[in-house]
């Protein structure tokens, strides 16, 4: 994909080839589940799947620094929230 000024973008870095997408495919469980939620609560799932997908997608760019751990514990608290408060199981 290219910008406005033809810069080349990408989601995930090239050097991980389509590994990154392929987990993706787990993110859609919360969703379907959201999905039966109602109220705040189910805004607030939405948006702890948005935040999650932010910080999958900066672990990848953050892979040799030190915020790669702060992406991590925030990825980390949002699957404990998921985990505590929303019943996943059908």
């Amino acid at each position: 994909m290219l910008d406005f000024k033809g810069r080349q973008i990408s989601i995930f870095p090239r050097r991980y080839g389509f590994f990154p997408y392929i987990f993706l495919i787990y993110v859609l469980f919360p969703i379907f589940y959201l999905m039966s939620e109602t109220g705040f609560k189910q805004v607030f799932g939405y948006i702890m799947v948005f935040l999650f997908l932010v910080t999958y997608r900066q672990l990848y760019f953050a892979a040799e620094r030190k915020s790669f751990s702060c992406w991590l514990a925030l990825q980390l608290l949002i699957i404990f929230i998921f985990g505590m408060f929303y019943n996943l199981n059908f």
